[in-house]
């Protein structure tokens, strides 16, 4: 059937619904089960055993399970009886897998549980009675409730609807609300856009309420055909991941190349035909496991296990994050364009001044007079947003001053109609009796309203405007007007014309004290903060000033100005500007245009209907506060639940800090890695044997590839990551001076442990010696990446299993080397004195590490 073009009672035969009573809650499980959730994306998640065998995909991994599986054949043919060293080979990497795939199994859990609380709710109506539910959980046949704000989660026909607009720029990318008519008759063919008796999952409603029948699901709607399209061209993967496989394949390649280099040297070092099979076997086997120890396999899970780590501290800032990668993205925010009010302010608008025409009272210290006591009433019956602070702020004063609450005046002045507010006209009306006769009440701002007011002189209404905006206080103009009859449908241009001025109220909104501590942190990082607001400028530029956002040499520019420019002119001059006052919906969305035109990376905030549009087109979207609208929620890429400044810029530290400990650990596992390759290939040259067995290496990679490199990528944000400049392309995981980093680090490890193997050769203990100082050297060099400042100047309470993963491997290490346990791995115990050696050479990577700091501390 087709939904848009059929007739709207064939529609509800199909779907085997009644309108009035929706579908019976056992029919919707029914069909809940049949057609599955409704769900865009049907990726499973994977089961442990599924991690765990993706770990054994590695075709390094495989190739070194062969050779010790041919090294056992070997070793059975020509009766050598060393099959113990290639079983315990493959049992290392066994666990290897095991312990990976466990953290990634970590990880992935989290992150479902994580993402099932982003999903919007649906009201629905099931055997009569309206419910919310889990967006999910909608059916085909069940009768939907929208209203103003929310988020359309299914494809739907509409049963019927009361001026009903929706915006579906999500599906169209047209950001003009369409309007919507049960009644419309559709083609066959006519294109989405026309399809005004439809509402599709995706978009949201900007105005009215309508019922609507749900018709497709899941990737059955119009929103799902376009997600499989995409699909087709492969699954989405987050940019840090492909950057770290980029680095792999570059890692990978030349590990391989070294590790064919080091198979080569040992053949042609160690030649006797005699025992060829087993010295090729023994030789083959070495530079396999060099290649699993050396090659950095789980580079791409390290961002995994990053941003799981990440998004589970984000939670407990009140932070939701829908999608992953805006955590990504959110470290390289540039520009942030915040809401002024209950973001930067604390959304507890209070009445302060009253100009009622002839006179300003000072609400803190003056009685009311009769006129003022007229425009609180007026200004509180002149409401339509229940949940608008500065609609609750004039409430509160009706009643403190007039004994009066909204319903009082309700039944007092009964509402006959409106004319919405506007944002271009900057004013809304009411129409109320008074006193047995029609009454227009007009209220909204007051540069625009002064000239319209027939008992007061223009210039009067701007003076006294601009004297309470300075002092900071929104100000509201209340104008009012005698109507001979009871408009049908009442037009501005008539009805907001030849008014009787009231009154001017000036409400002050306080900054948050944590505002200015917040735009201070984002200074020192380079992030430029921008104020948004519907306020006269003078008040915002009061506010600005106050909590640092507005400096010397910076501006303010409001909406008709912005509109004179051209977009050319714009982003020439988007640099100087700071605060953007008395702008609509469209200007924010040419504001954030224009600052990614530039370079710019903008994370926006919003929390209205009409910030859905903006928070979409901005890099990160960011809906505030708890009362958020769906649409909003729907538009974002992350929720923060209080409406407070300090948690974006908390946000954006903890993406620094990801980066970061990504950063960490890549450089950690490079340096260690190509350190062994170098002891081996240099070891084989310069003692013609490799200075540990494969067992050995494998062992000390399972120790030090693991816990530590996992416990790096636990590490909290650090203070310092906010004094540095915004994170862009430049800041690369490994770039130039990372690459001479690694490097050297890699050099000095092989240098220790071959000169520990050079000092073991005449006791016999040479590759236990060899062995204890390459793990302790890895370990003590897991605490220099721990930070990017000096070791003195770490915090080492802020991460637990990075404390314990260094006690325990130094254990297991030290128990190896001084008990008869270390047989198995064919080692030898060790002295006292050897020990010392070994430790001496070990921990000398740390001032290594502490002198490079110091030398190159502008490149961390």
């Amino acid at each position: 059937m087709i939904w848009h073009s059929s007739d709207l009672q064939d529609v509800l035969a199909e779907l085997a619904v009644d309108s009035e009573k929706g579908l019976a809650n056992g029919i919707a499980d029914i069909r809940l089960q049949e057609n599955g959730p409704n769900k865009i994306s049907d990726n499973k998640k994977p089961s442990f055993l599924q991690l765990f065998f993706a770990q054994l995909k590695s075709r390094i991994v495989i190739a070194l399970i062969i050779v010790a599986l041919l090294s056992i054949v070997v070793s059975m043919i020509y009766h050598l009886g060393n099959a113990f060293s290639p079983l315990l080979i493959i049992a290392i990497v066994v666990i290897n897998a095991l312990v990976s795939a466990y953290h990634l199994s970590n990880s992935v859990n989290f992150m479902e549980q994580h993402r099932s609380i982003t999903n919007p709710q649906a009201v629905v109506l099931r055997d009569g009675v309206e419910r919310s539910i889990p967006s999910e959980e909608l059916v085909t046949g069940d009768i939907l409730i929208l209203s103003e704000g929310d988020y359309i989660a299914a494809d739907a026909r509409i049963i019927l609807c009361e001026e009903f607009r929706c915006n579906e720029f999500a599906l169209t990318g047209e950001s003009i609300p369409v309007e919507k008519n049960a009644a419309t008759v559709v083609e066959d063919i006519a294109p989405i856009d026309r399809r005004t008796n439809m509402v599709y999952r995706g978009c949201s409603v900007i105005h009215g309420n309508a019922k609507a029948v749900v018709v497709a699901t899941g990737l059955n709607t119009e929103t799902g055909h376009n997600f499989s399209m995409m699909q087709q061209t492969g699954e989405d993967t987050l940019p840090m991941t492909n950057r770290l496989e980029k680095i792999g394949k570059v890692v990978n390649l030349a590990v391989l190349i070294c590790c064919a280099l080091f198979f080569l040297i040992s053949i042609l070092q160690n030649f006797r035909a005699q025992v060829f099979a087993e010295m090729t076997v023994d030789s083959l086997m070495n530079a396999v496991a060099l290649a699993v120890a050396a090659i950095p396999e789980g580079l791409p899970t390290v961002s995994t296990i990053v941003i799981a780590m990440g998004v589970s501290r984000i939670v407990k800032d009140n932070i939701i994050i829908k999608k992953a990668n805006a955590l990504e993205i959110l470290g390289s925010t540039s520009v942030i364009l915040s809401n002024k009010t209950g973001i930067l302010t604390r959304n507890k608008m209070t009445l302060v001044q009253i100009f009622d025409g002839d006179k300003t009272v000072d609400l803190t210290n003056e009685a009311l007079t009769e006129k003022s006591a007229l425009a609180i009433r007026l200004a509180a019956t002149c409401s339509t947003l229940s949940n608008d602070s500065t609609e609750q702020a004039l409430e509160r004063a009706s009643i403190a001053y007039n004994s009066m609450s909204k319903a009082d005046l309700d039944n007092l002045f009964p509402k006959l109609s409106q004319i919405p507010f506007d944002a271009k006209r900057k004013c809304m009306t009411t129409i109320n009796m008074i006193n047995q006769k029609p009454y227009a009440i007009v209220k909204g701002a007051p540069e625009y309203m002064a000239d319209r007011f027939t008992n007061i002189q223009p210039e009067q209404i701007r003076q006294i405007n601009e004297s309470m905006a300075e002092n900071a206080l929104r100000v509201i103009c209340i104008g009012m007007k005698p109507l001979t009859e009871i408009p049908a449908n009442p037009q501005p241009d008539e009805i907001e014309q030849d008014l009787y001025f009231v009154g001017l109220l000036g409400l002050e909104d306080p900054p948050r004290p944590e505002s200015f501590h917040a735009i201070e942190l984002c200074d020192k990082a380079g992030i430029i903060t921008a104020m948004i607001t519907g306020d006269n400028p003078l008040t915002a530029a009061s506010v600005a000033r106050r909590i640092g956002i507005l400096k010397n040499g910076t501006e303010v520019i409001t909406g008709e100005e912005l509109a004179q420019l051209s977009d050319s002119e714009l982003d020439q001059n988007i640099a100087k500007y700071r605060v953007f006052a008395r702008v609509t919906p469209d200007d924010k969305i040419r504001i954030i245009e224009s600052y990614q035109r530039t370079g710019k990376t903008v994370t926006a905030t919003g929390d209205r209907i009409d910030d859905s549009d903006a928070l979409t087109v901005a890099d990160v979207g960011c809906a505030i506060g708890k009362k958020r609208t769906d649409i909003a929620k729907g538009s974002a890429d992350i929720i923060i639940n209080d409406n407070n400044f300090l948690s974006i810029v908390a946000a954006i530290k903890e993406s620094r800090g990801m980066f970061e400990n990504i950063r960490k650990s890549v450089w950690y596992l490079l340096s260690s890695n190509f350190g062994e390759i170098l002891a081996f290939i240099f070891g084989l040259i310069l003692f013609k044997s490799a200075p540990l067995a494969a067992v050995q290496l494998l062992w000390i990679n399972l120790l030090t590839d693991c816990a530590p490199a996992i416990a790096l990528c636990m590490e909290p944000a650090e203070e310092y990551i906010m004094a540095r400049q915004s994170f862009t392309a430049k800041n690369r995981i490994l770039n130039r001076f990372g690459i001479i980093s690694v490097a050297a680090e890699a050099v000095f490890i092989a240098l220790m442990t071959l000169l520990v193997y050079h000092l073991g050769v005449s006791s016999g203990a040479a590759a236990t010696m060899a062995f204890l100082t390459l793990g302790m050297t890895e370990i003590f060099h897991c605490l220099n990446h721990k930070s990017a400042q000096s070791i003195f100047q770490m915090n080492f309470k802020g991460n637990s299993f990075l404390n314990l993963s260094v006690i325990l491997t130094l254990f297991i290490l030290l128990f190896l080397s001084f008990t008869p346990a270390g047989f198995i791995f064919g080692m030898k115990v060790l002295t006292f004195k050897q020990f010392l050696i070994c430790f001496g050479c070990a921990v000398a990577v740390i001032p290594f590490c502490e002198i490079k700091k110091l030398i190159f501390k502008k490149f961390y």
